[in-house]
């Protein structure tokens, strides 16, 4: 008999080995696979693309939809569509004049504003003009007396015009003003509430900054409240707090500074 071989108790394992052809199909599968996975995000998340510049570096970029690119309008912006950004317009009314008070927030090519003013419906006629500062980088503040604006319903209108003589409307301001107090330095404007039980607000108008005086007196003419406070010149709010003291229908106000004094009449409507 021939010669028995020793049986094999192991196979040598079978090296893998990788062409050309094998690495470029892997590489096209994972490359595939990606470009399906960006596609995906992109129907998924709305997104599209769109083309670049017409140069020769043109490329492929990413935006979001229209939706999501509308931005709160910076003030930059505004100011390159106009030429002044308007932040605010007031009025402010004193016994004999009315101040103007306008702010913006930016300004270009503006070189100055004209205010008219509009007594009781009637047309508008120019009352004066404010030269511009022309700031782009922090807000201009403007102030404007009108000495003589009458009486009754008084529209202002605030108008820019630009260094090449183009002129645009920017804001209107209504107030209505009476003559019963222009001549008094110090008066009680209004006090609320009328049905009062535990504190008063009181509004007043002062020429003059300083310390004010206010005094609470019974119909017996006995002071029963009397307390200090610092007042800015033009319309001022102090607050009465100590409503125990207000146990009867009917009392006295009294006002006072350096100027003189003022005294108002109260009566509690029951």
């Amino acid at each position: 008999m021939g010669k028995t071989l020793p049986r094999r108790t192991h196979l040598r394992p079978r090296q893998r080995v990788y062409t050309k052809r094998r690495t470029l199909i892997v590489t096209a599968g994972v490359f595939a696979s990606i470009a399906l996975s960006v596609f995906i995000y992109i129907q998924f998340t709305q997104y599209e693309y769109a083309e670049g510049s017409n140069s020769q570096n043109e490329t492929m970029v990413l935006i979001q939809p229209e939706k999501e690119t509308l931005k709160p309008i910076v003030e930059r912006s505004l100011v390159d569509r106009y030429p002044v950004t308007l932040a605010s317009f007031t009025s402010a009314i004193n016994p004999i004049t009315i101040d103007l008070n306008w702010m913006c927030a930016a300004e270009k090519d503006n070189a100055y504003f004209i205010l008219e003013r509009s007594n009781s419906g009637g047309n508008f006629k120019e009352i004066g003009t404010i030269k511009s500062t022309g700031s782009l980088q922090k807000c201009s503040k403007y102030v404007y007396t009108d000495t003589k604006p009458g009486t009754g319903i008084l529209i202002y209108r605030l108008s820019q015009v630009s260094h090449d003589g183009n002129r645009s409307f920017i804001a209107i301001e209504k107030t209505v003003k009476n003559d019963k107090n222009k001549y008094k330095s110090l008066y009680v404007e209004n006090i609320e509430p009328k049905n009062f039980s535990k504190f008063l607000n009181i509004s007043y108008f002062t020429q003059n900054d300083g310390g004010v005086a206010v005094e609470i007196f019974n119909k017996k003419g006995e002071k029963i409240f009397k307390a200090y406070t610092q007042a800015k010149r033009g319309y001022n709010t102090c607050r009465f707090i100590n409503g125990e003291l207000l146990t009867e229908n009917e009392y006295s106000l009294r006002i006072s500074n350096i100027n003189g004094a003022y005294v108002q009449y109260l009566r509690r409507d029951v």
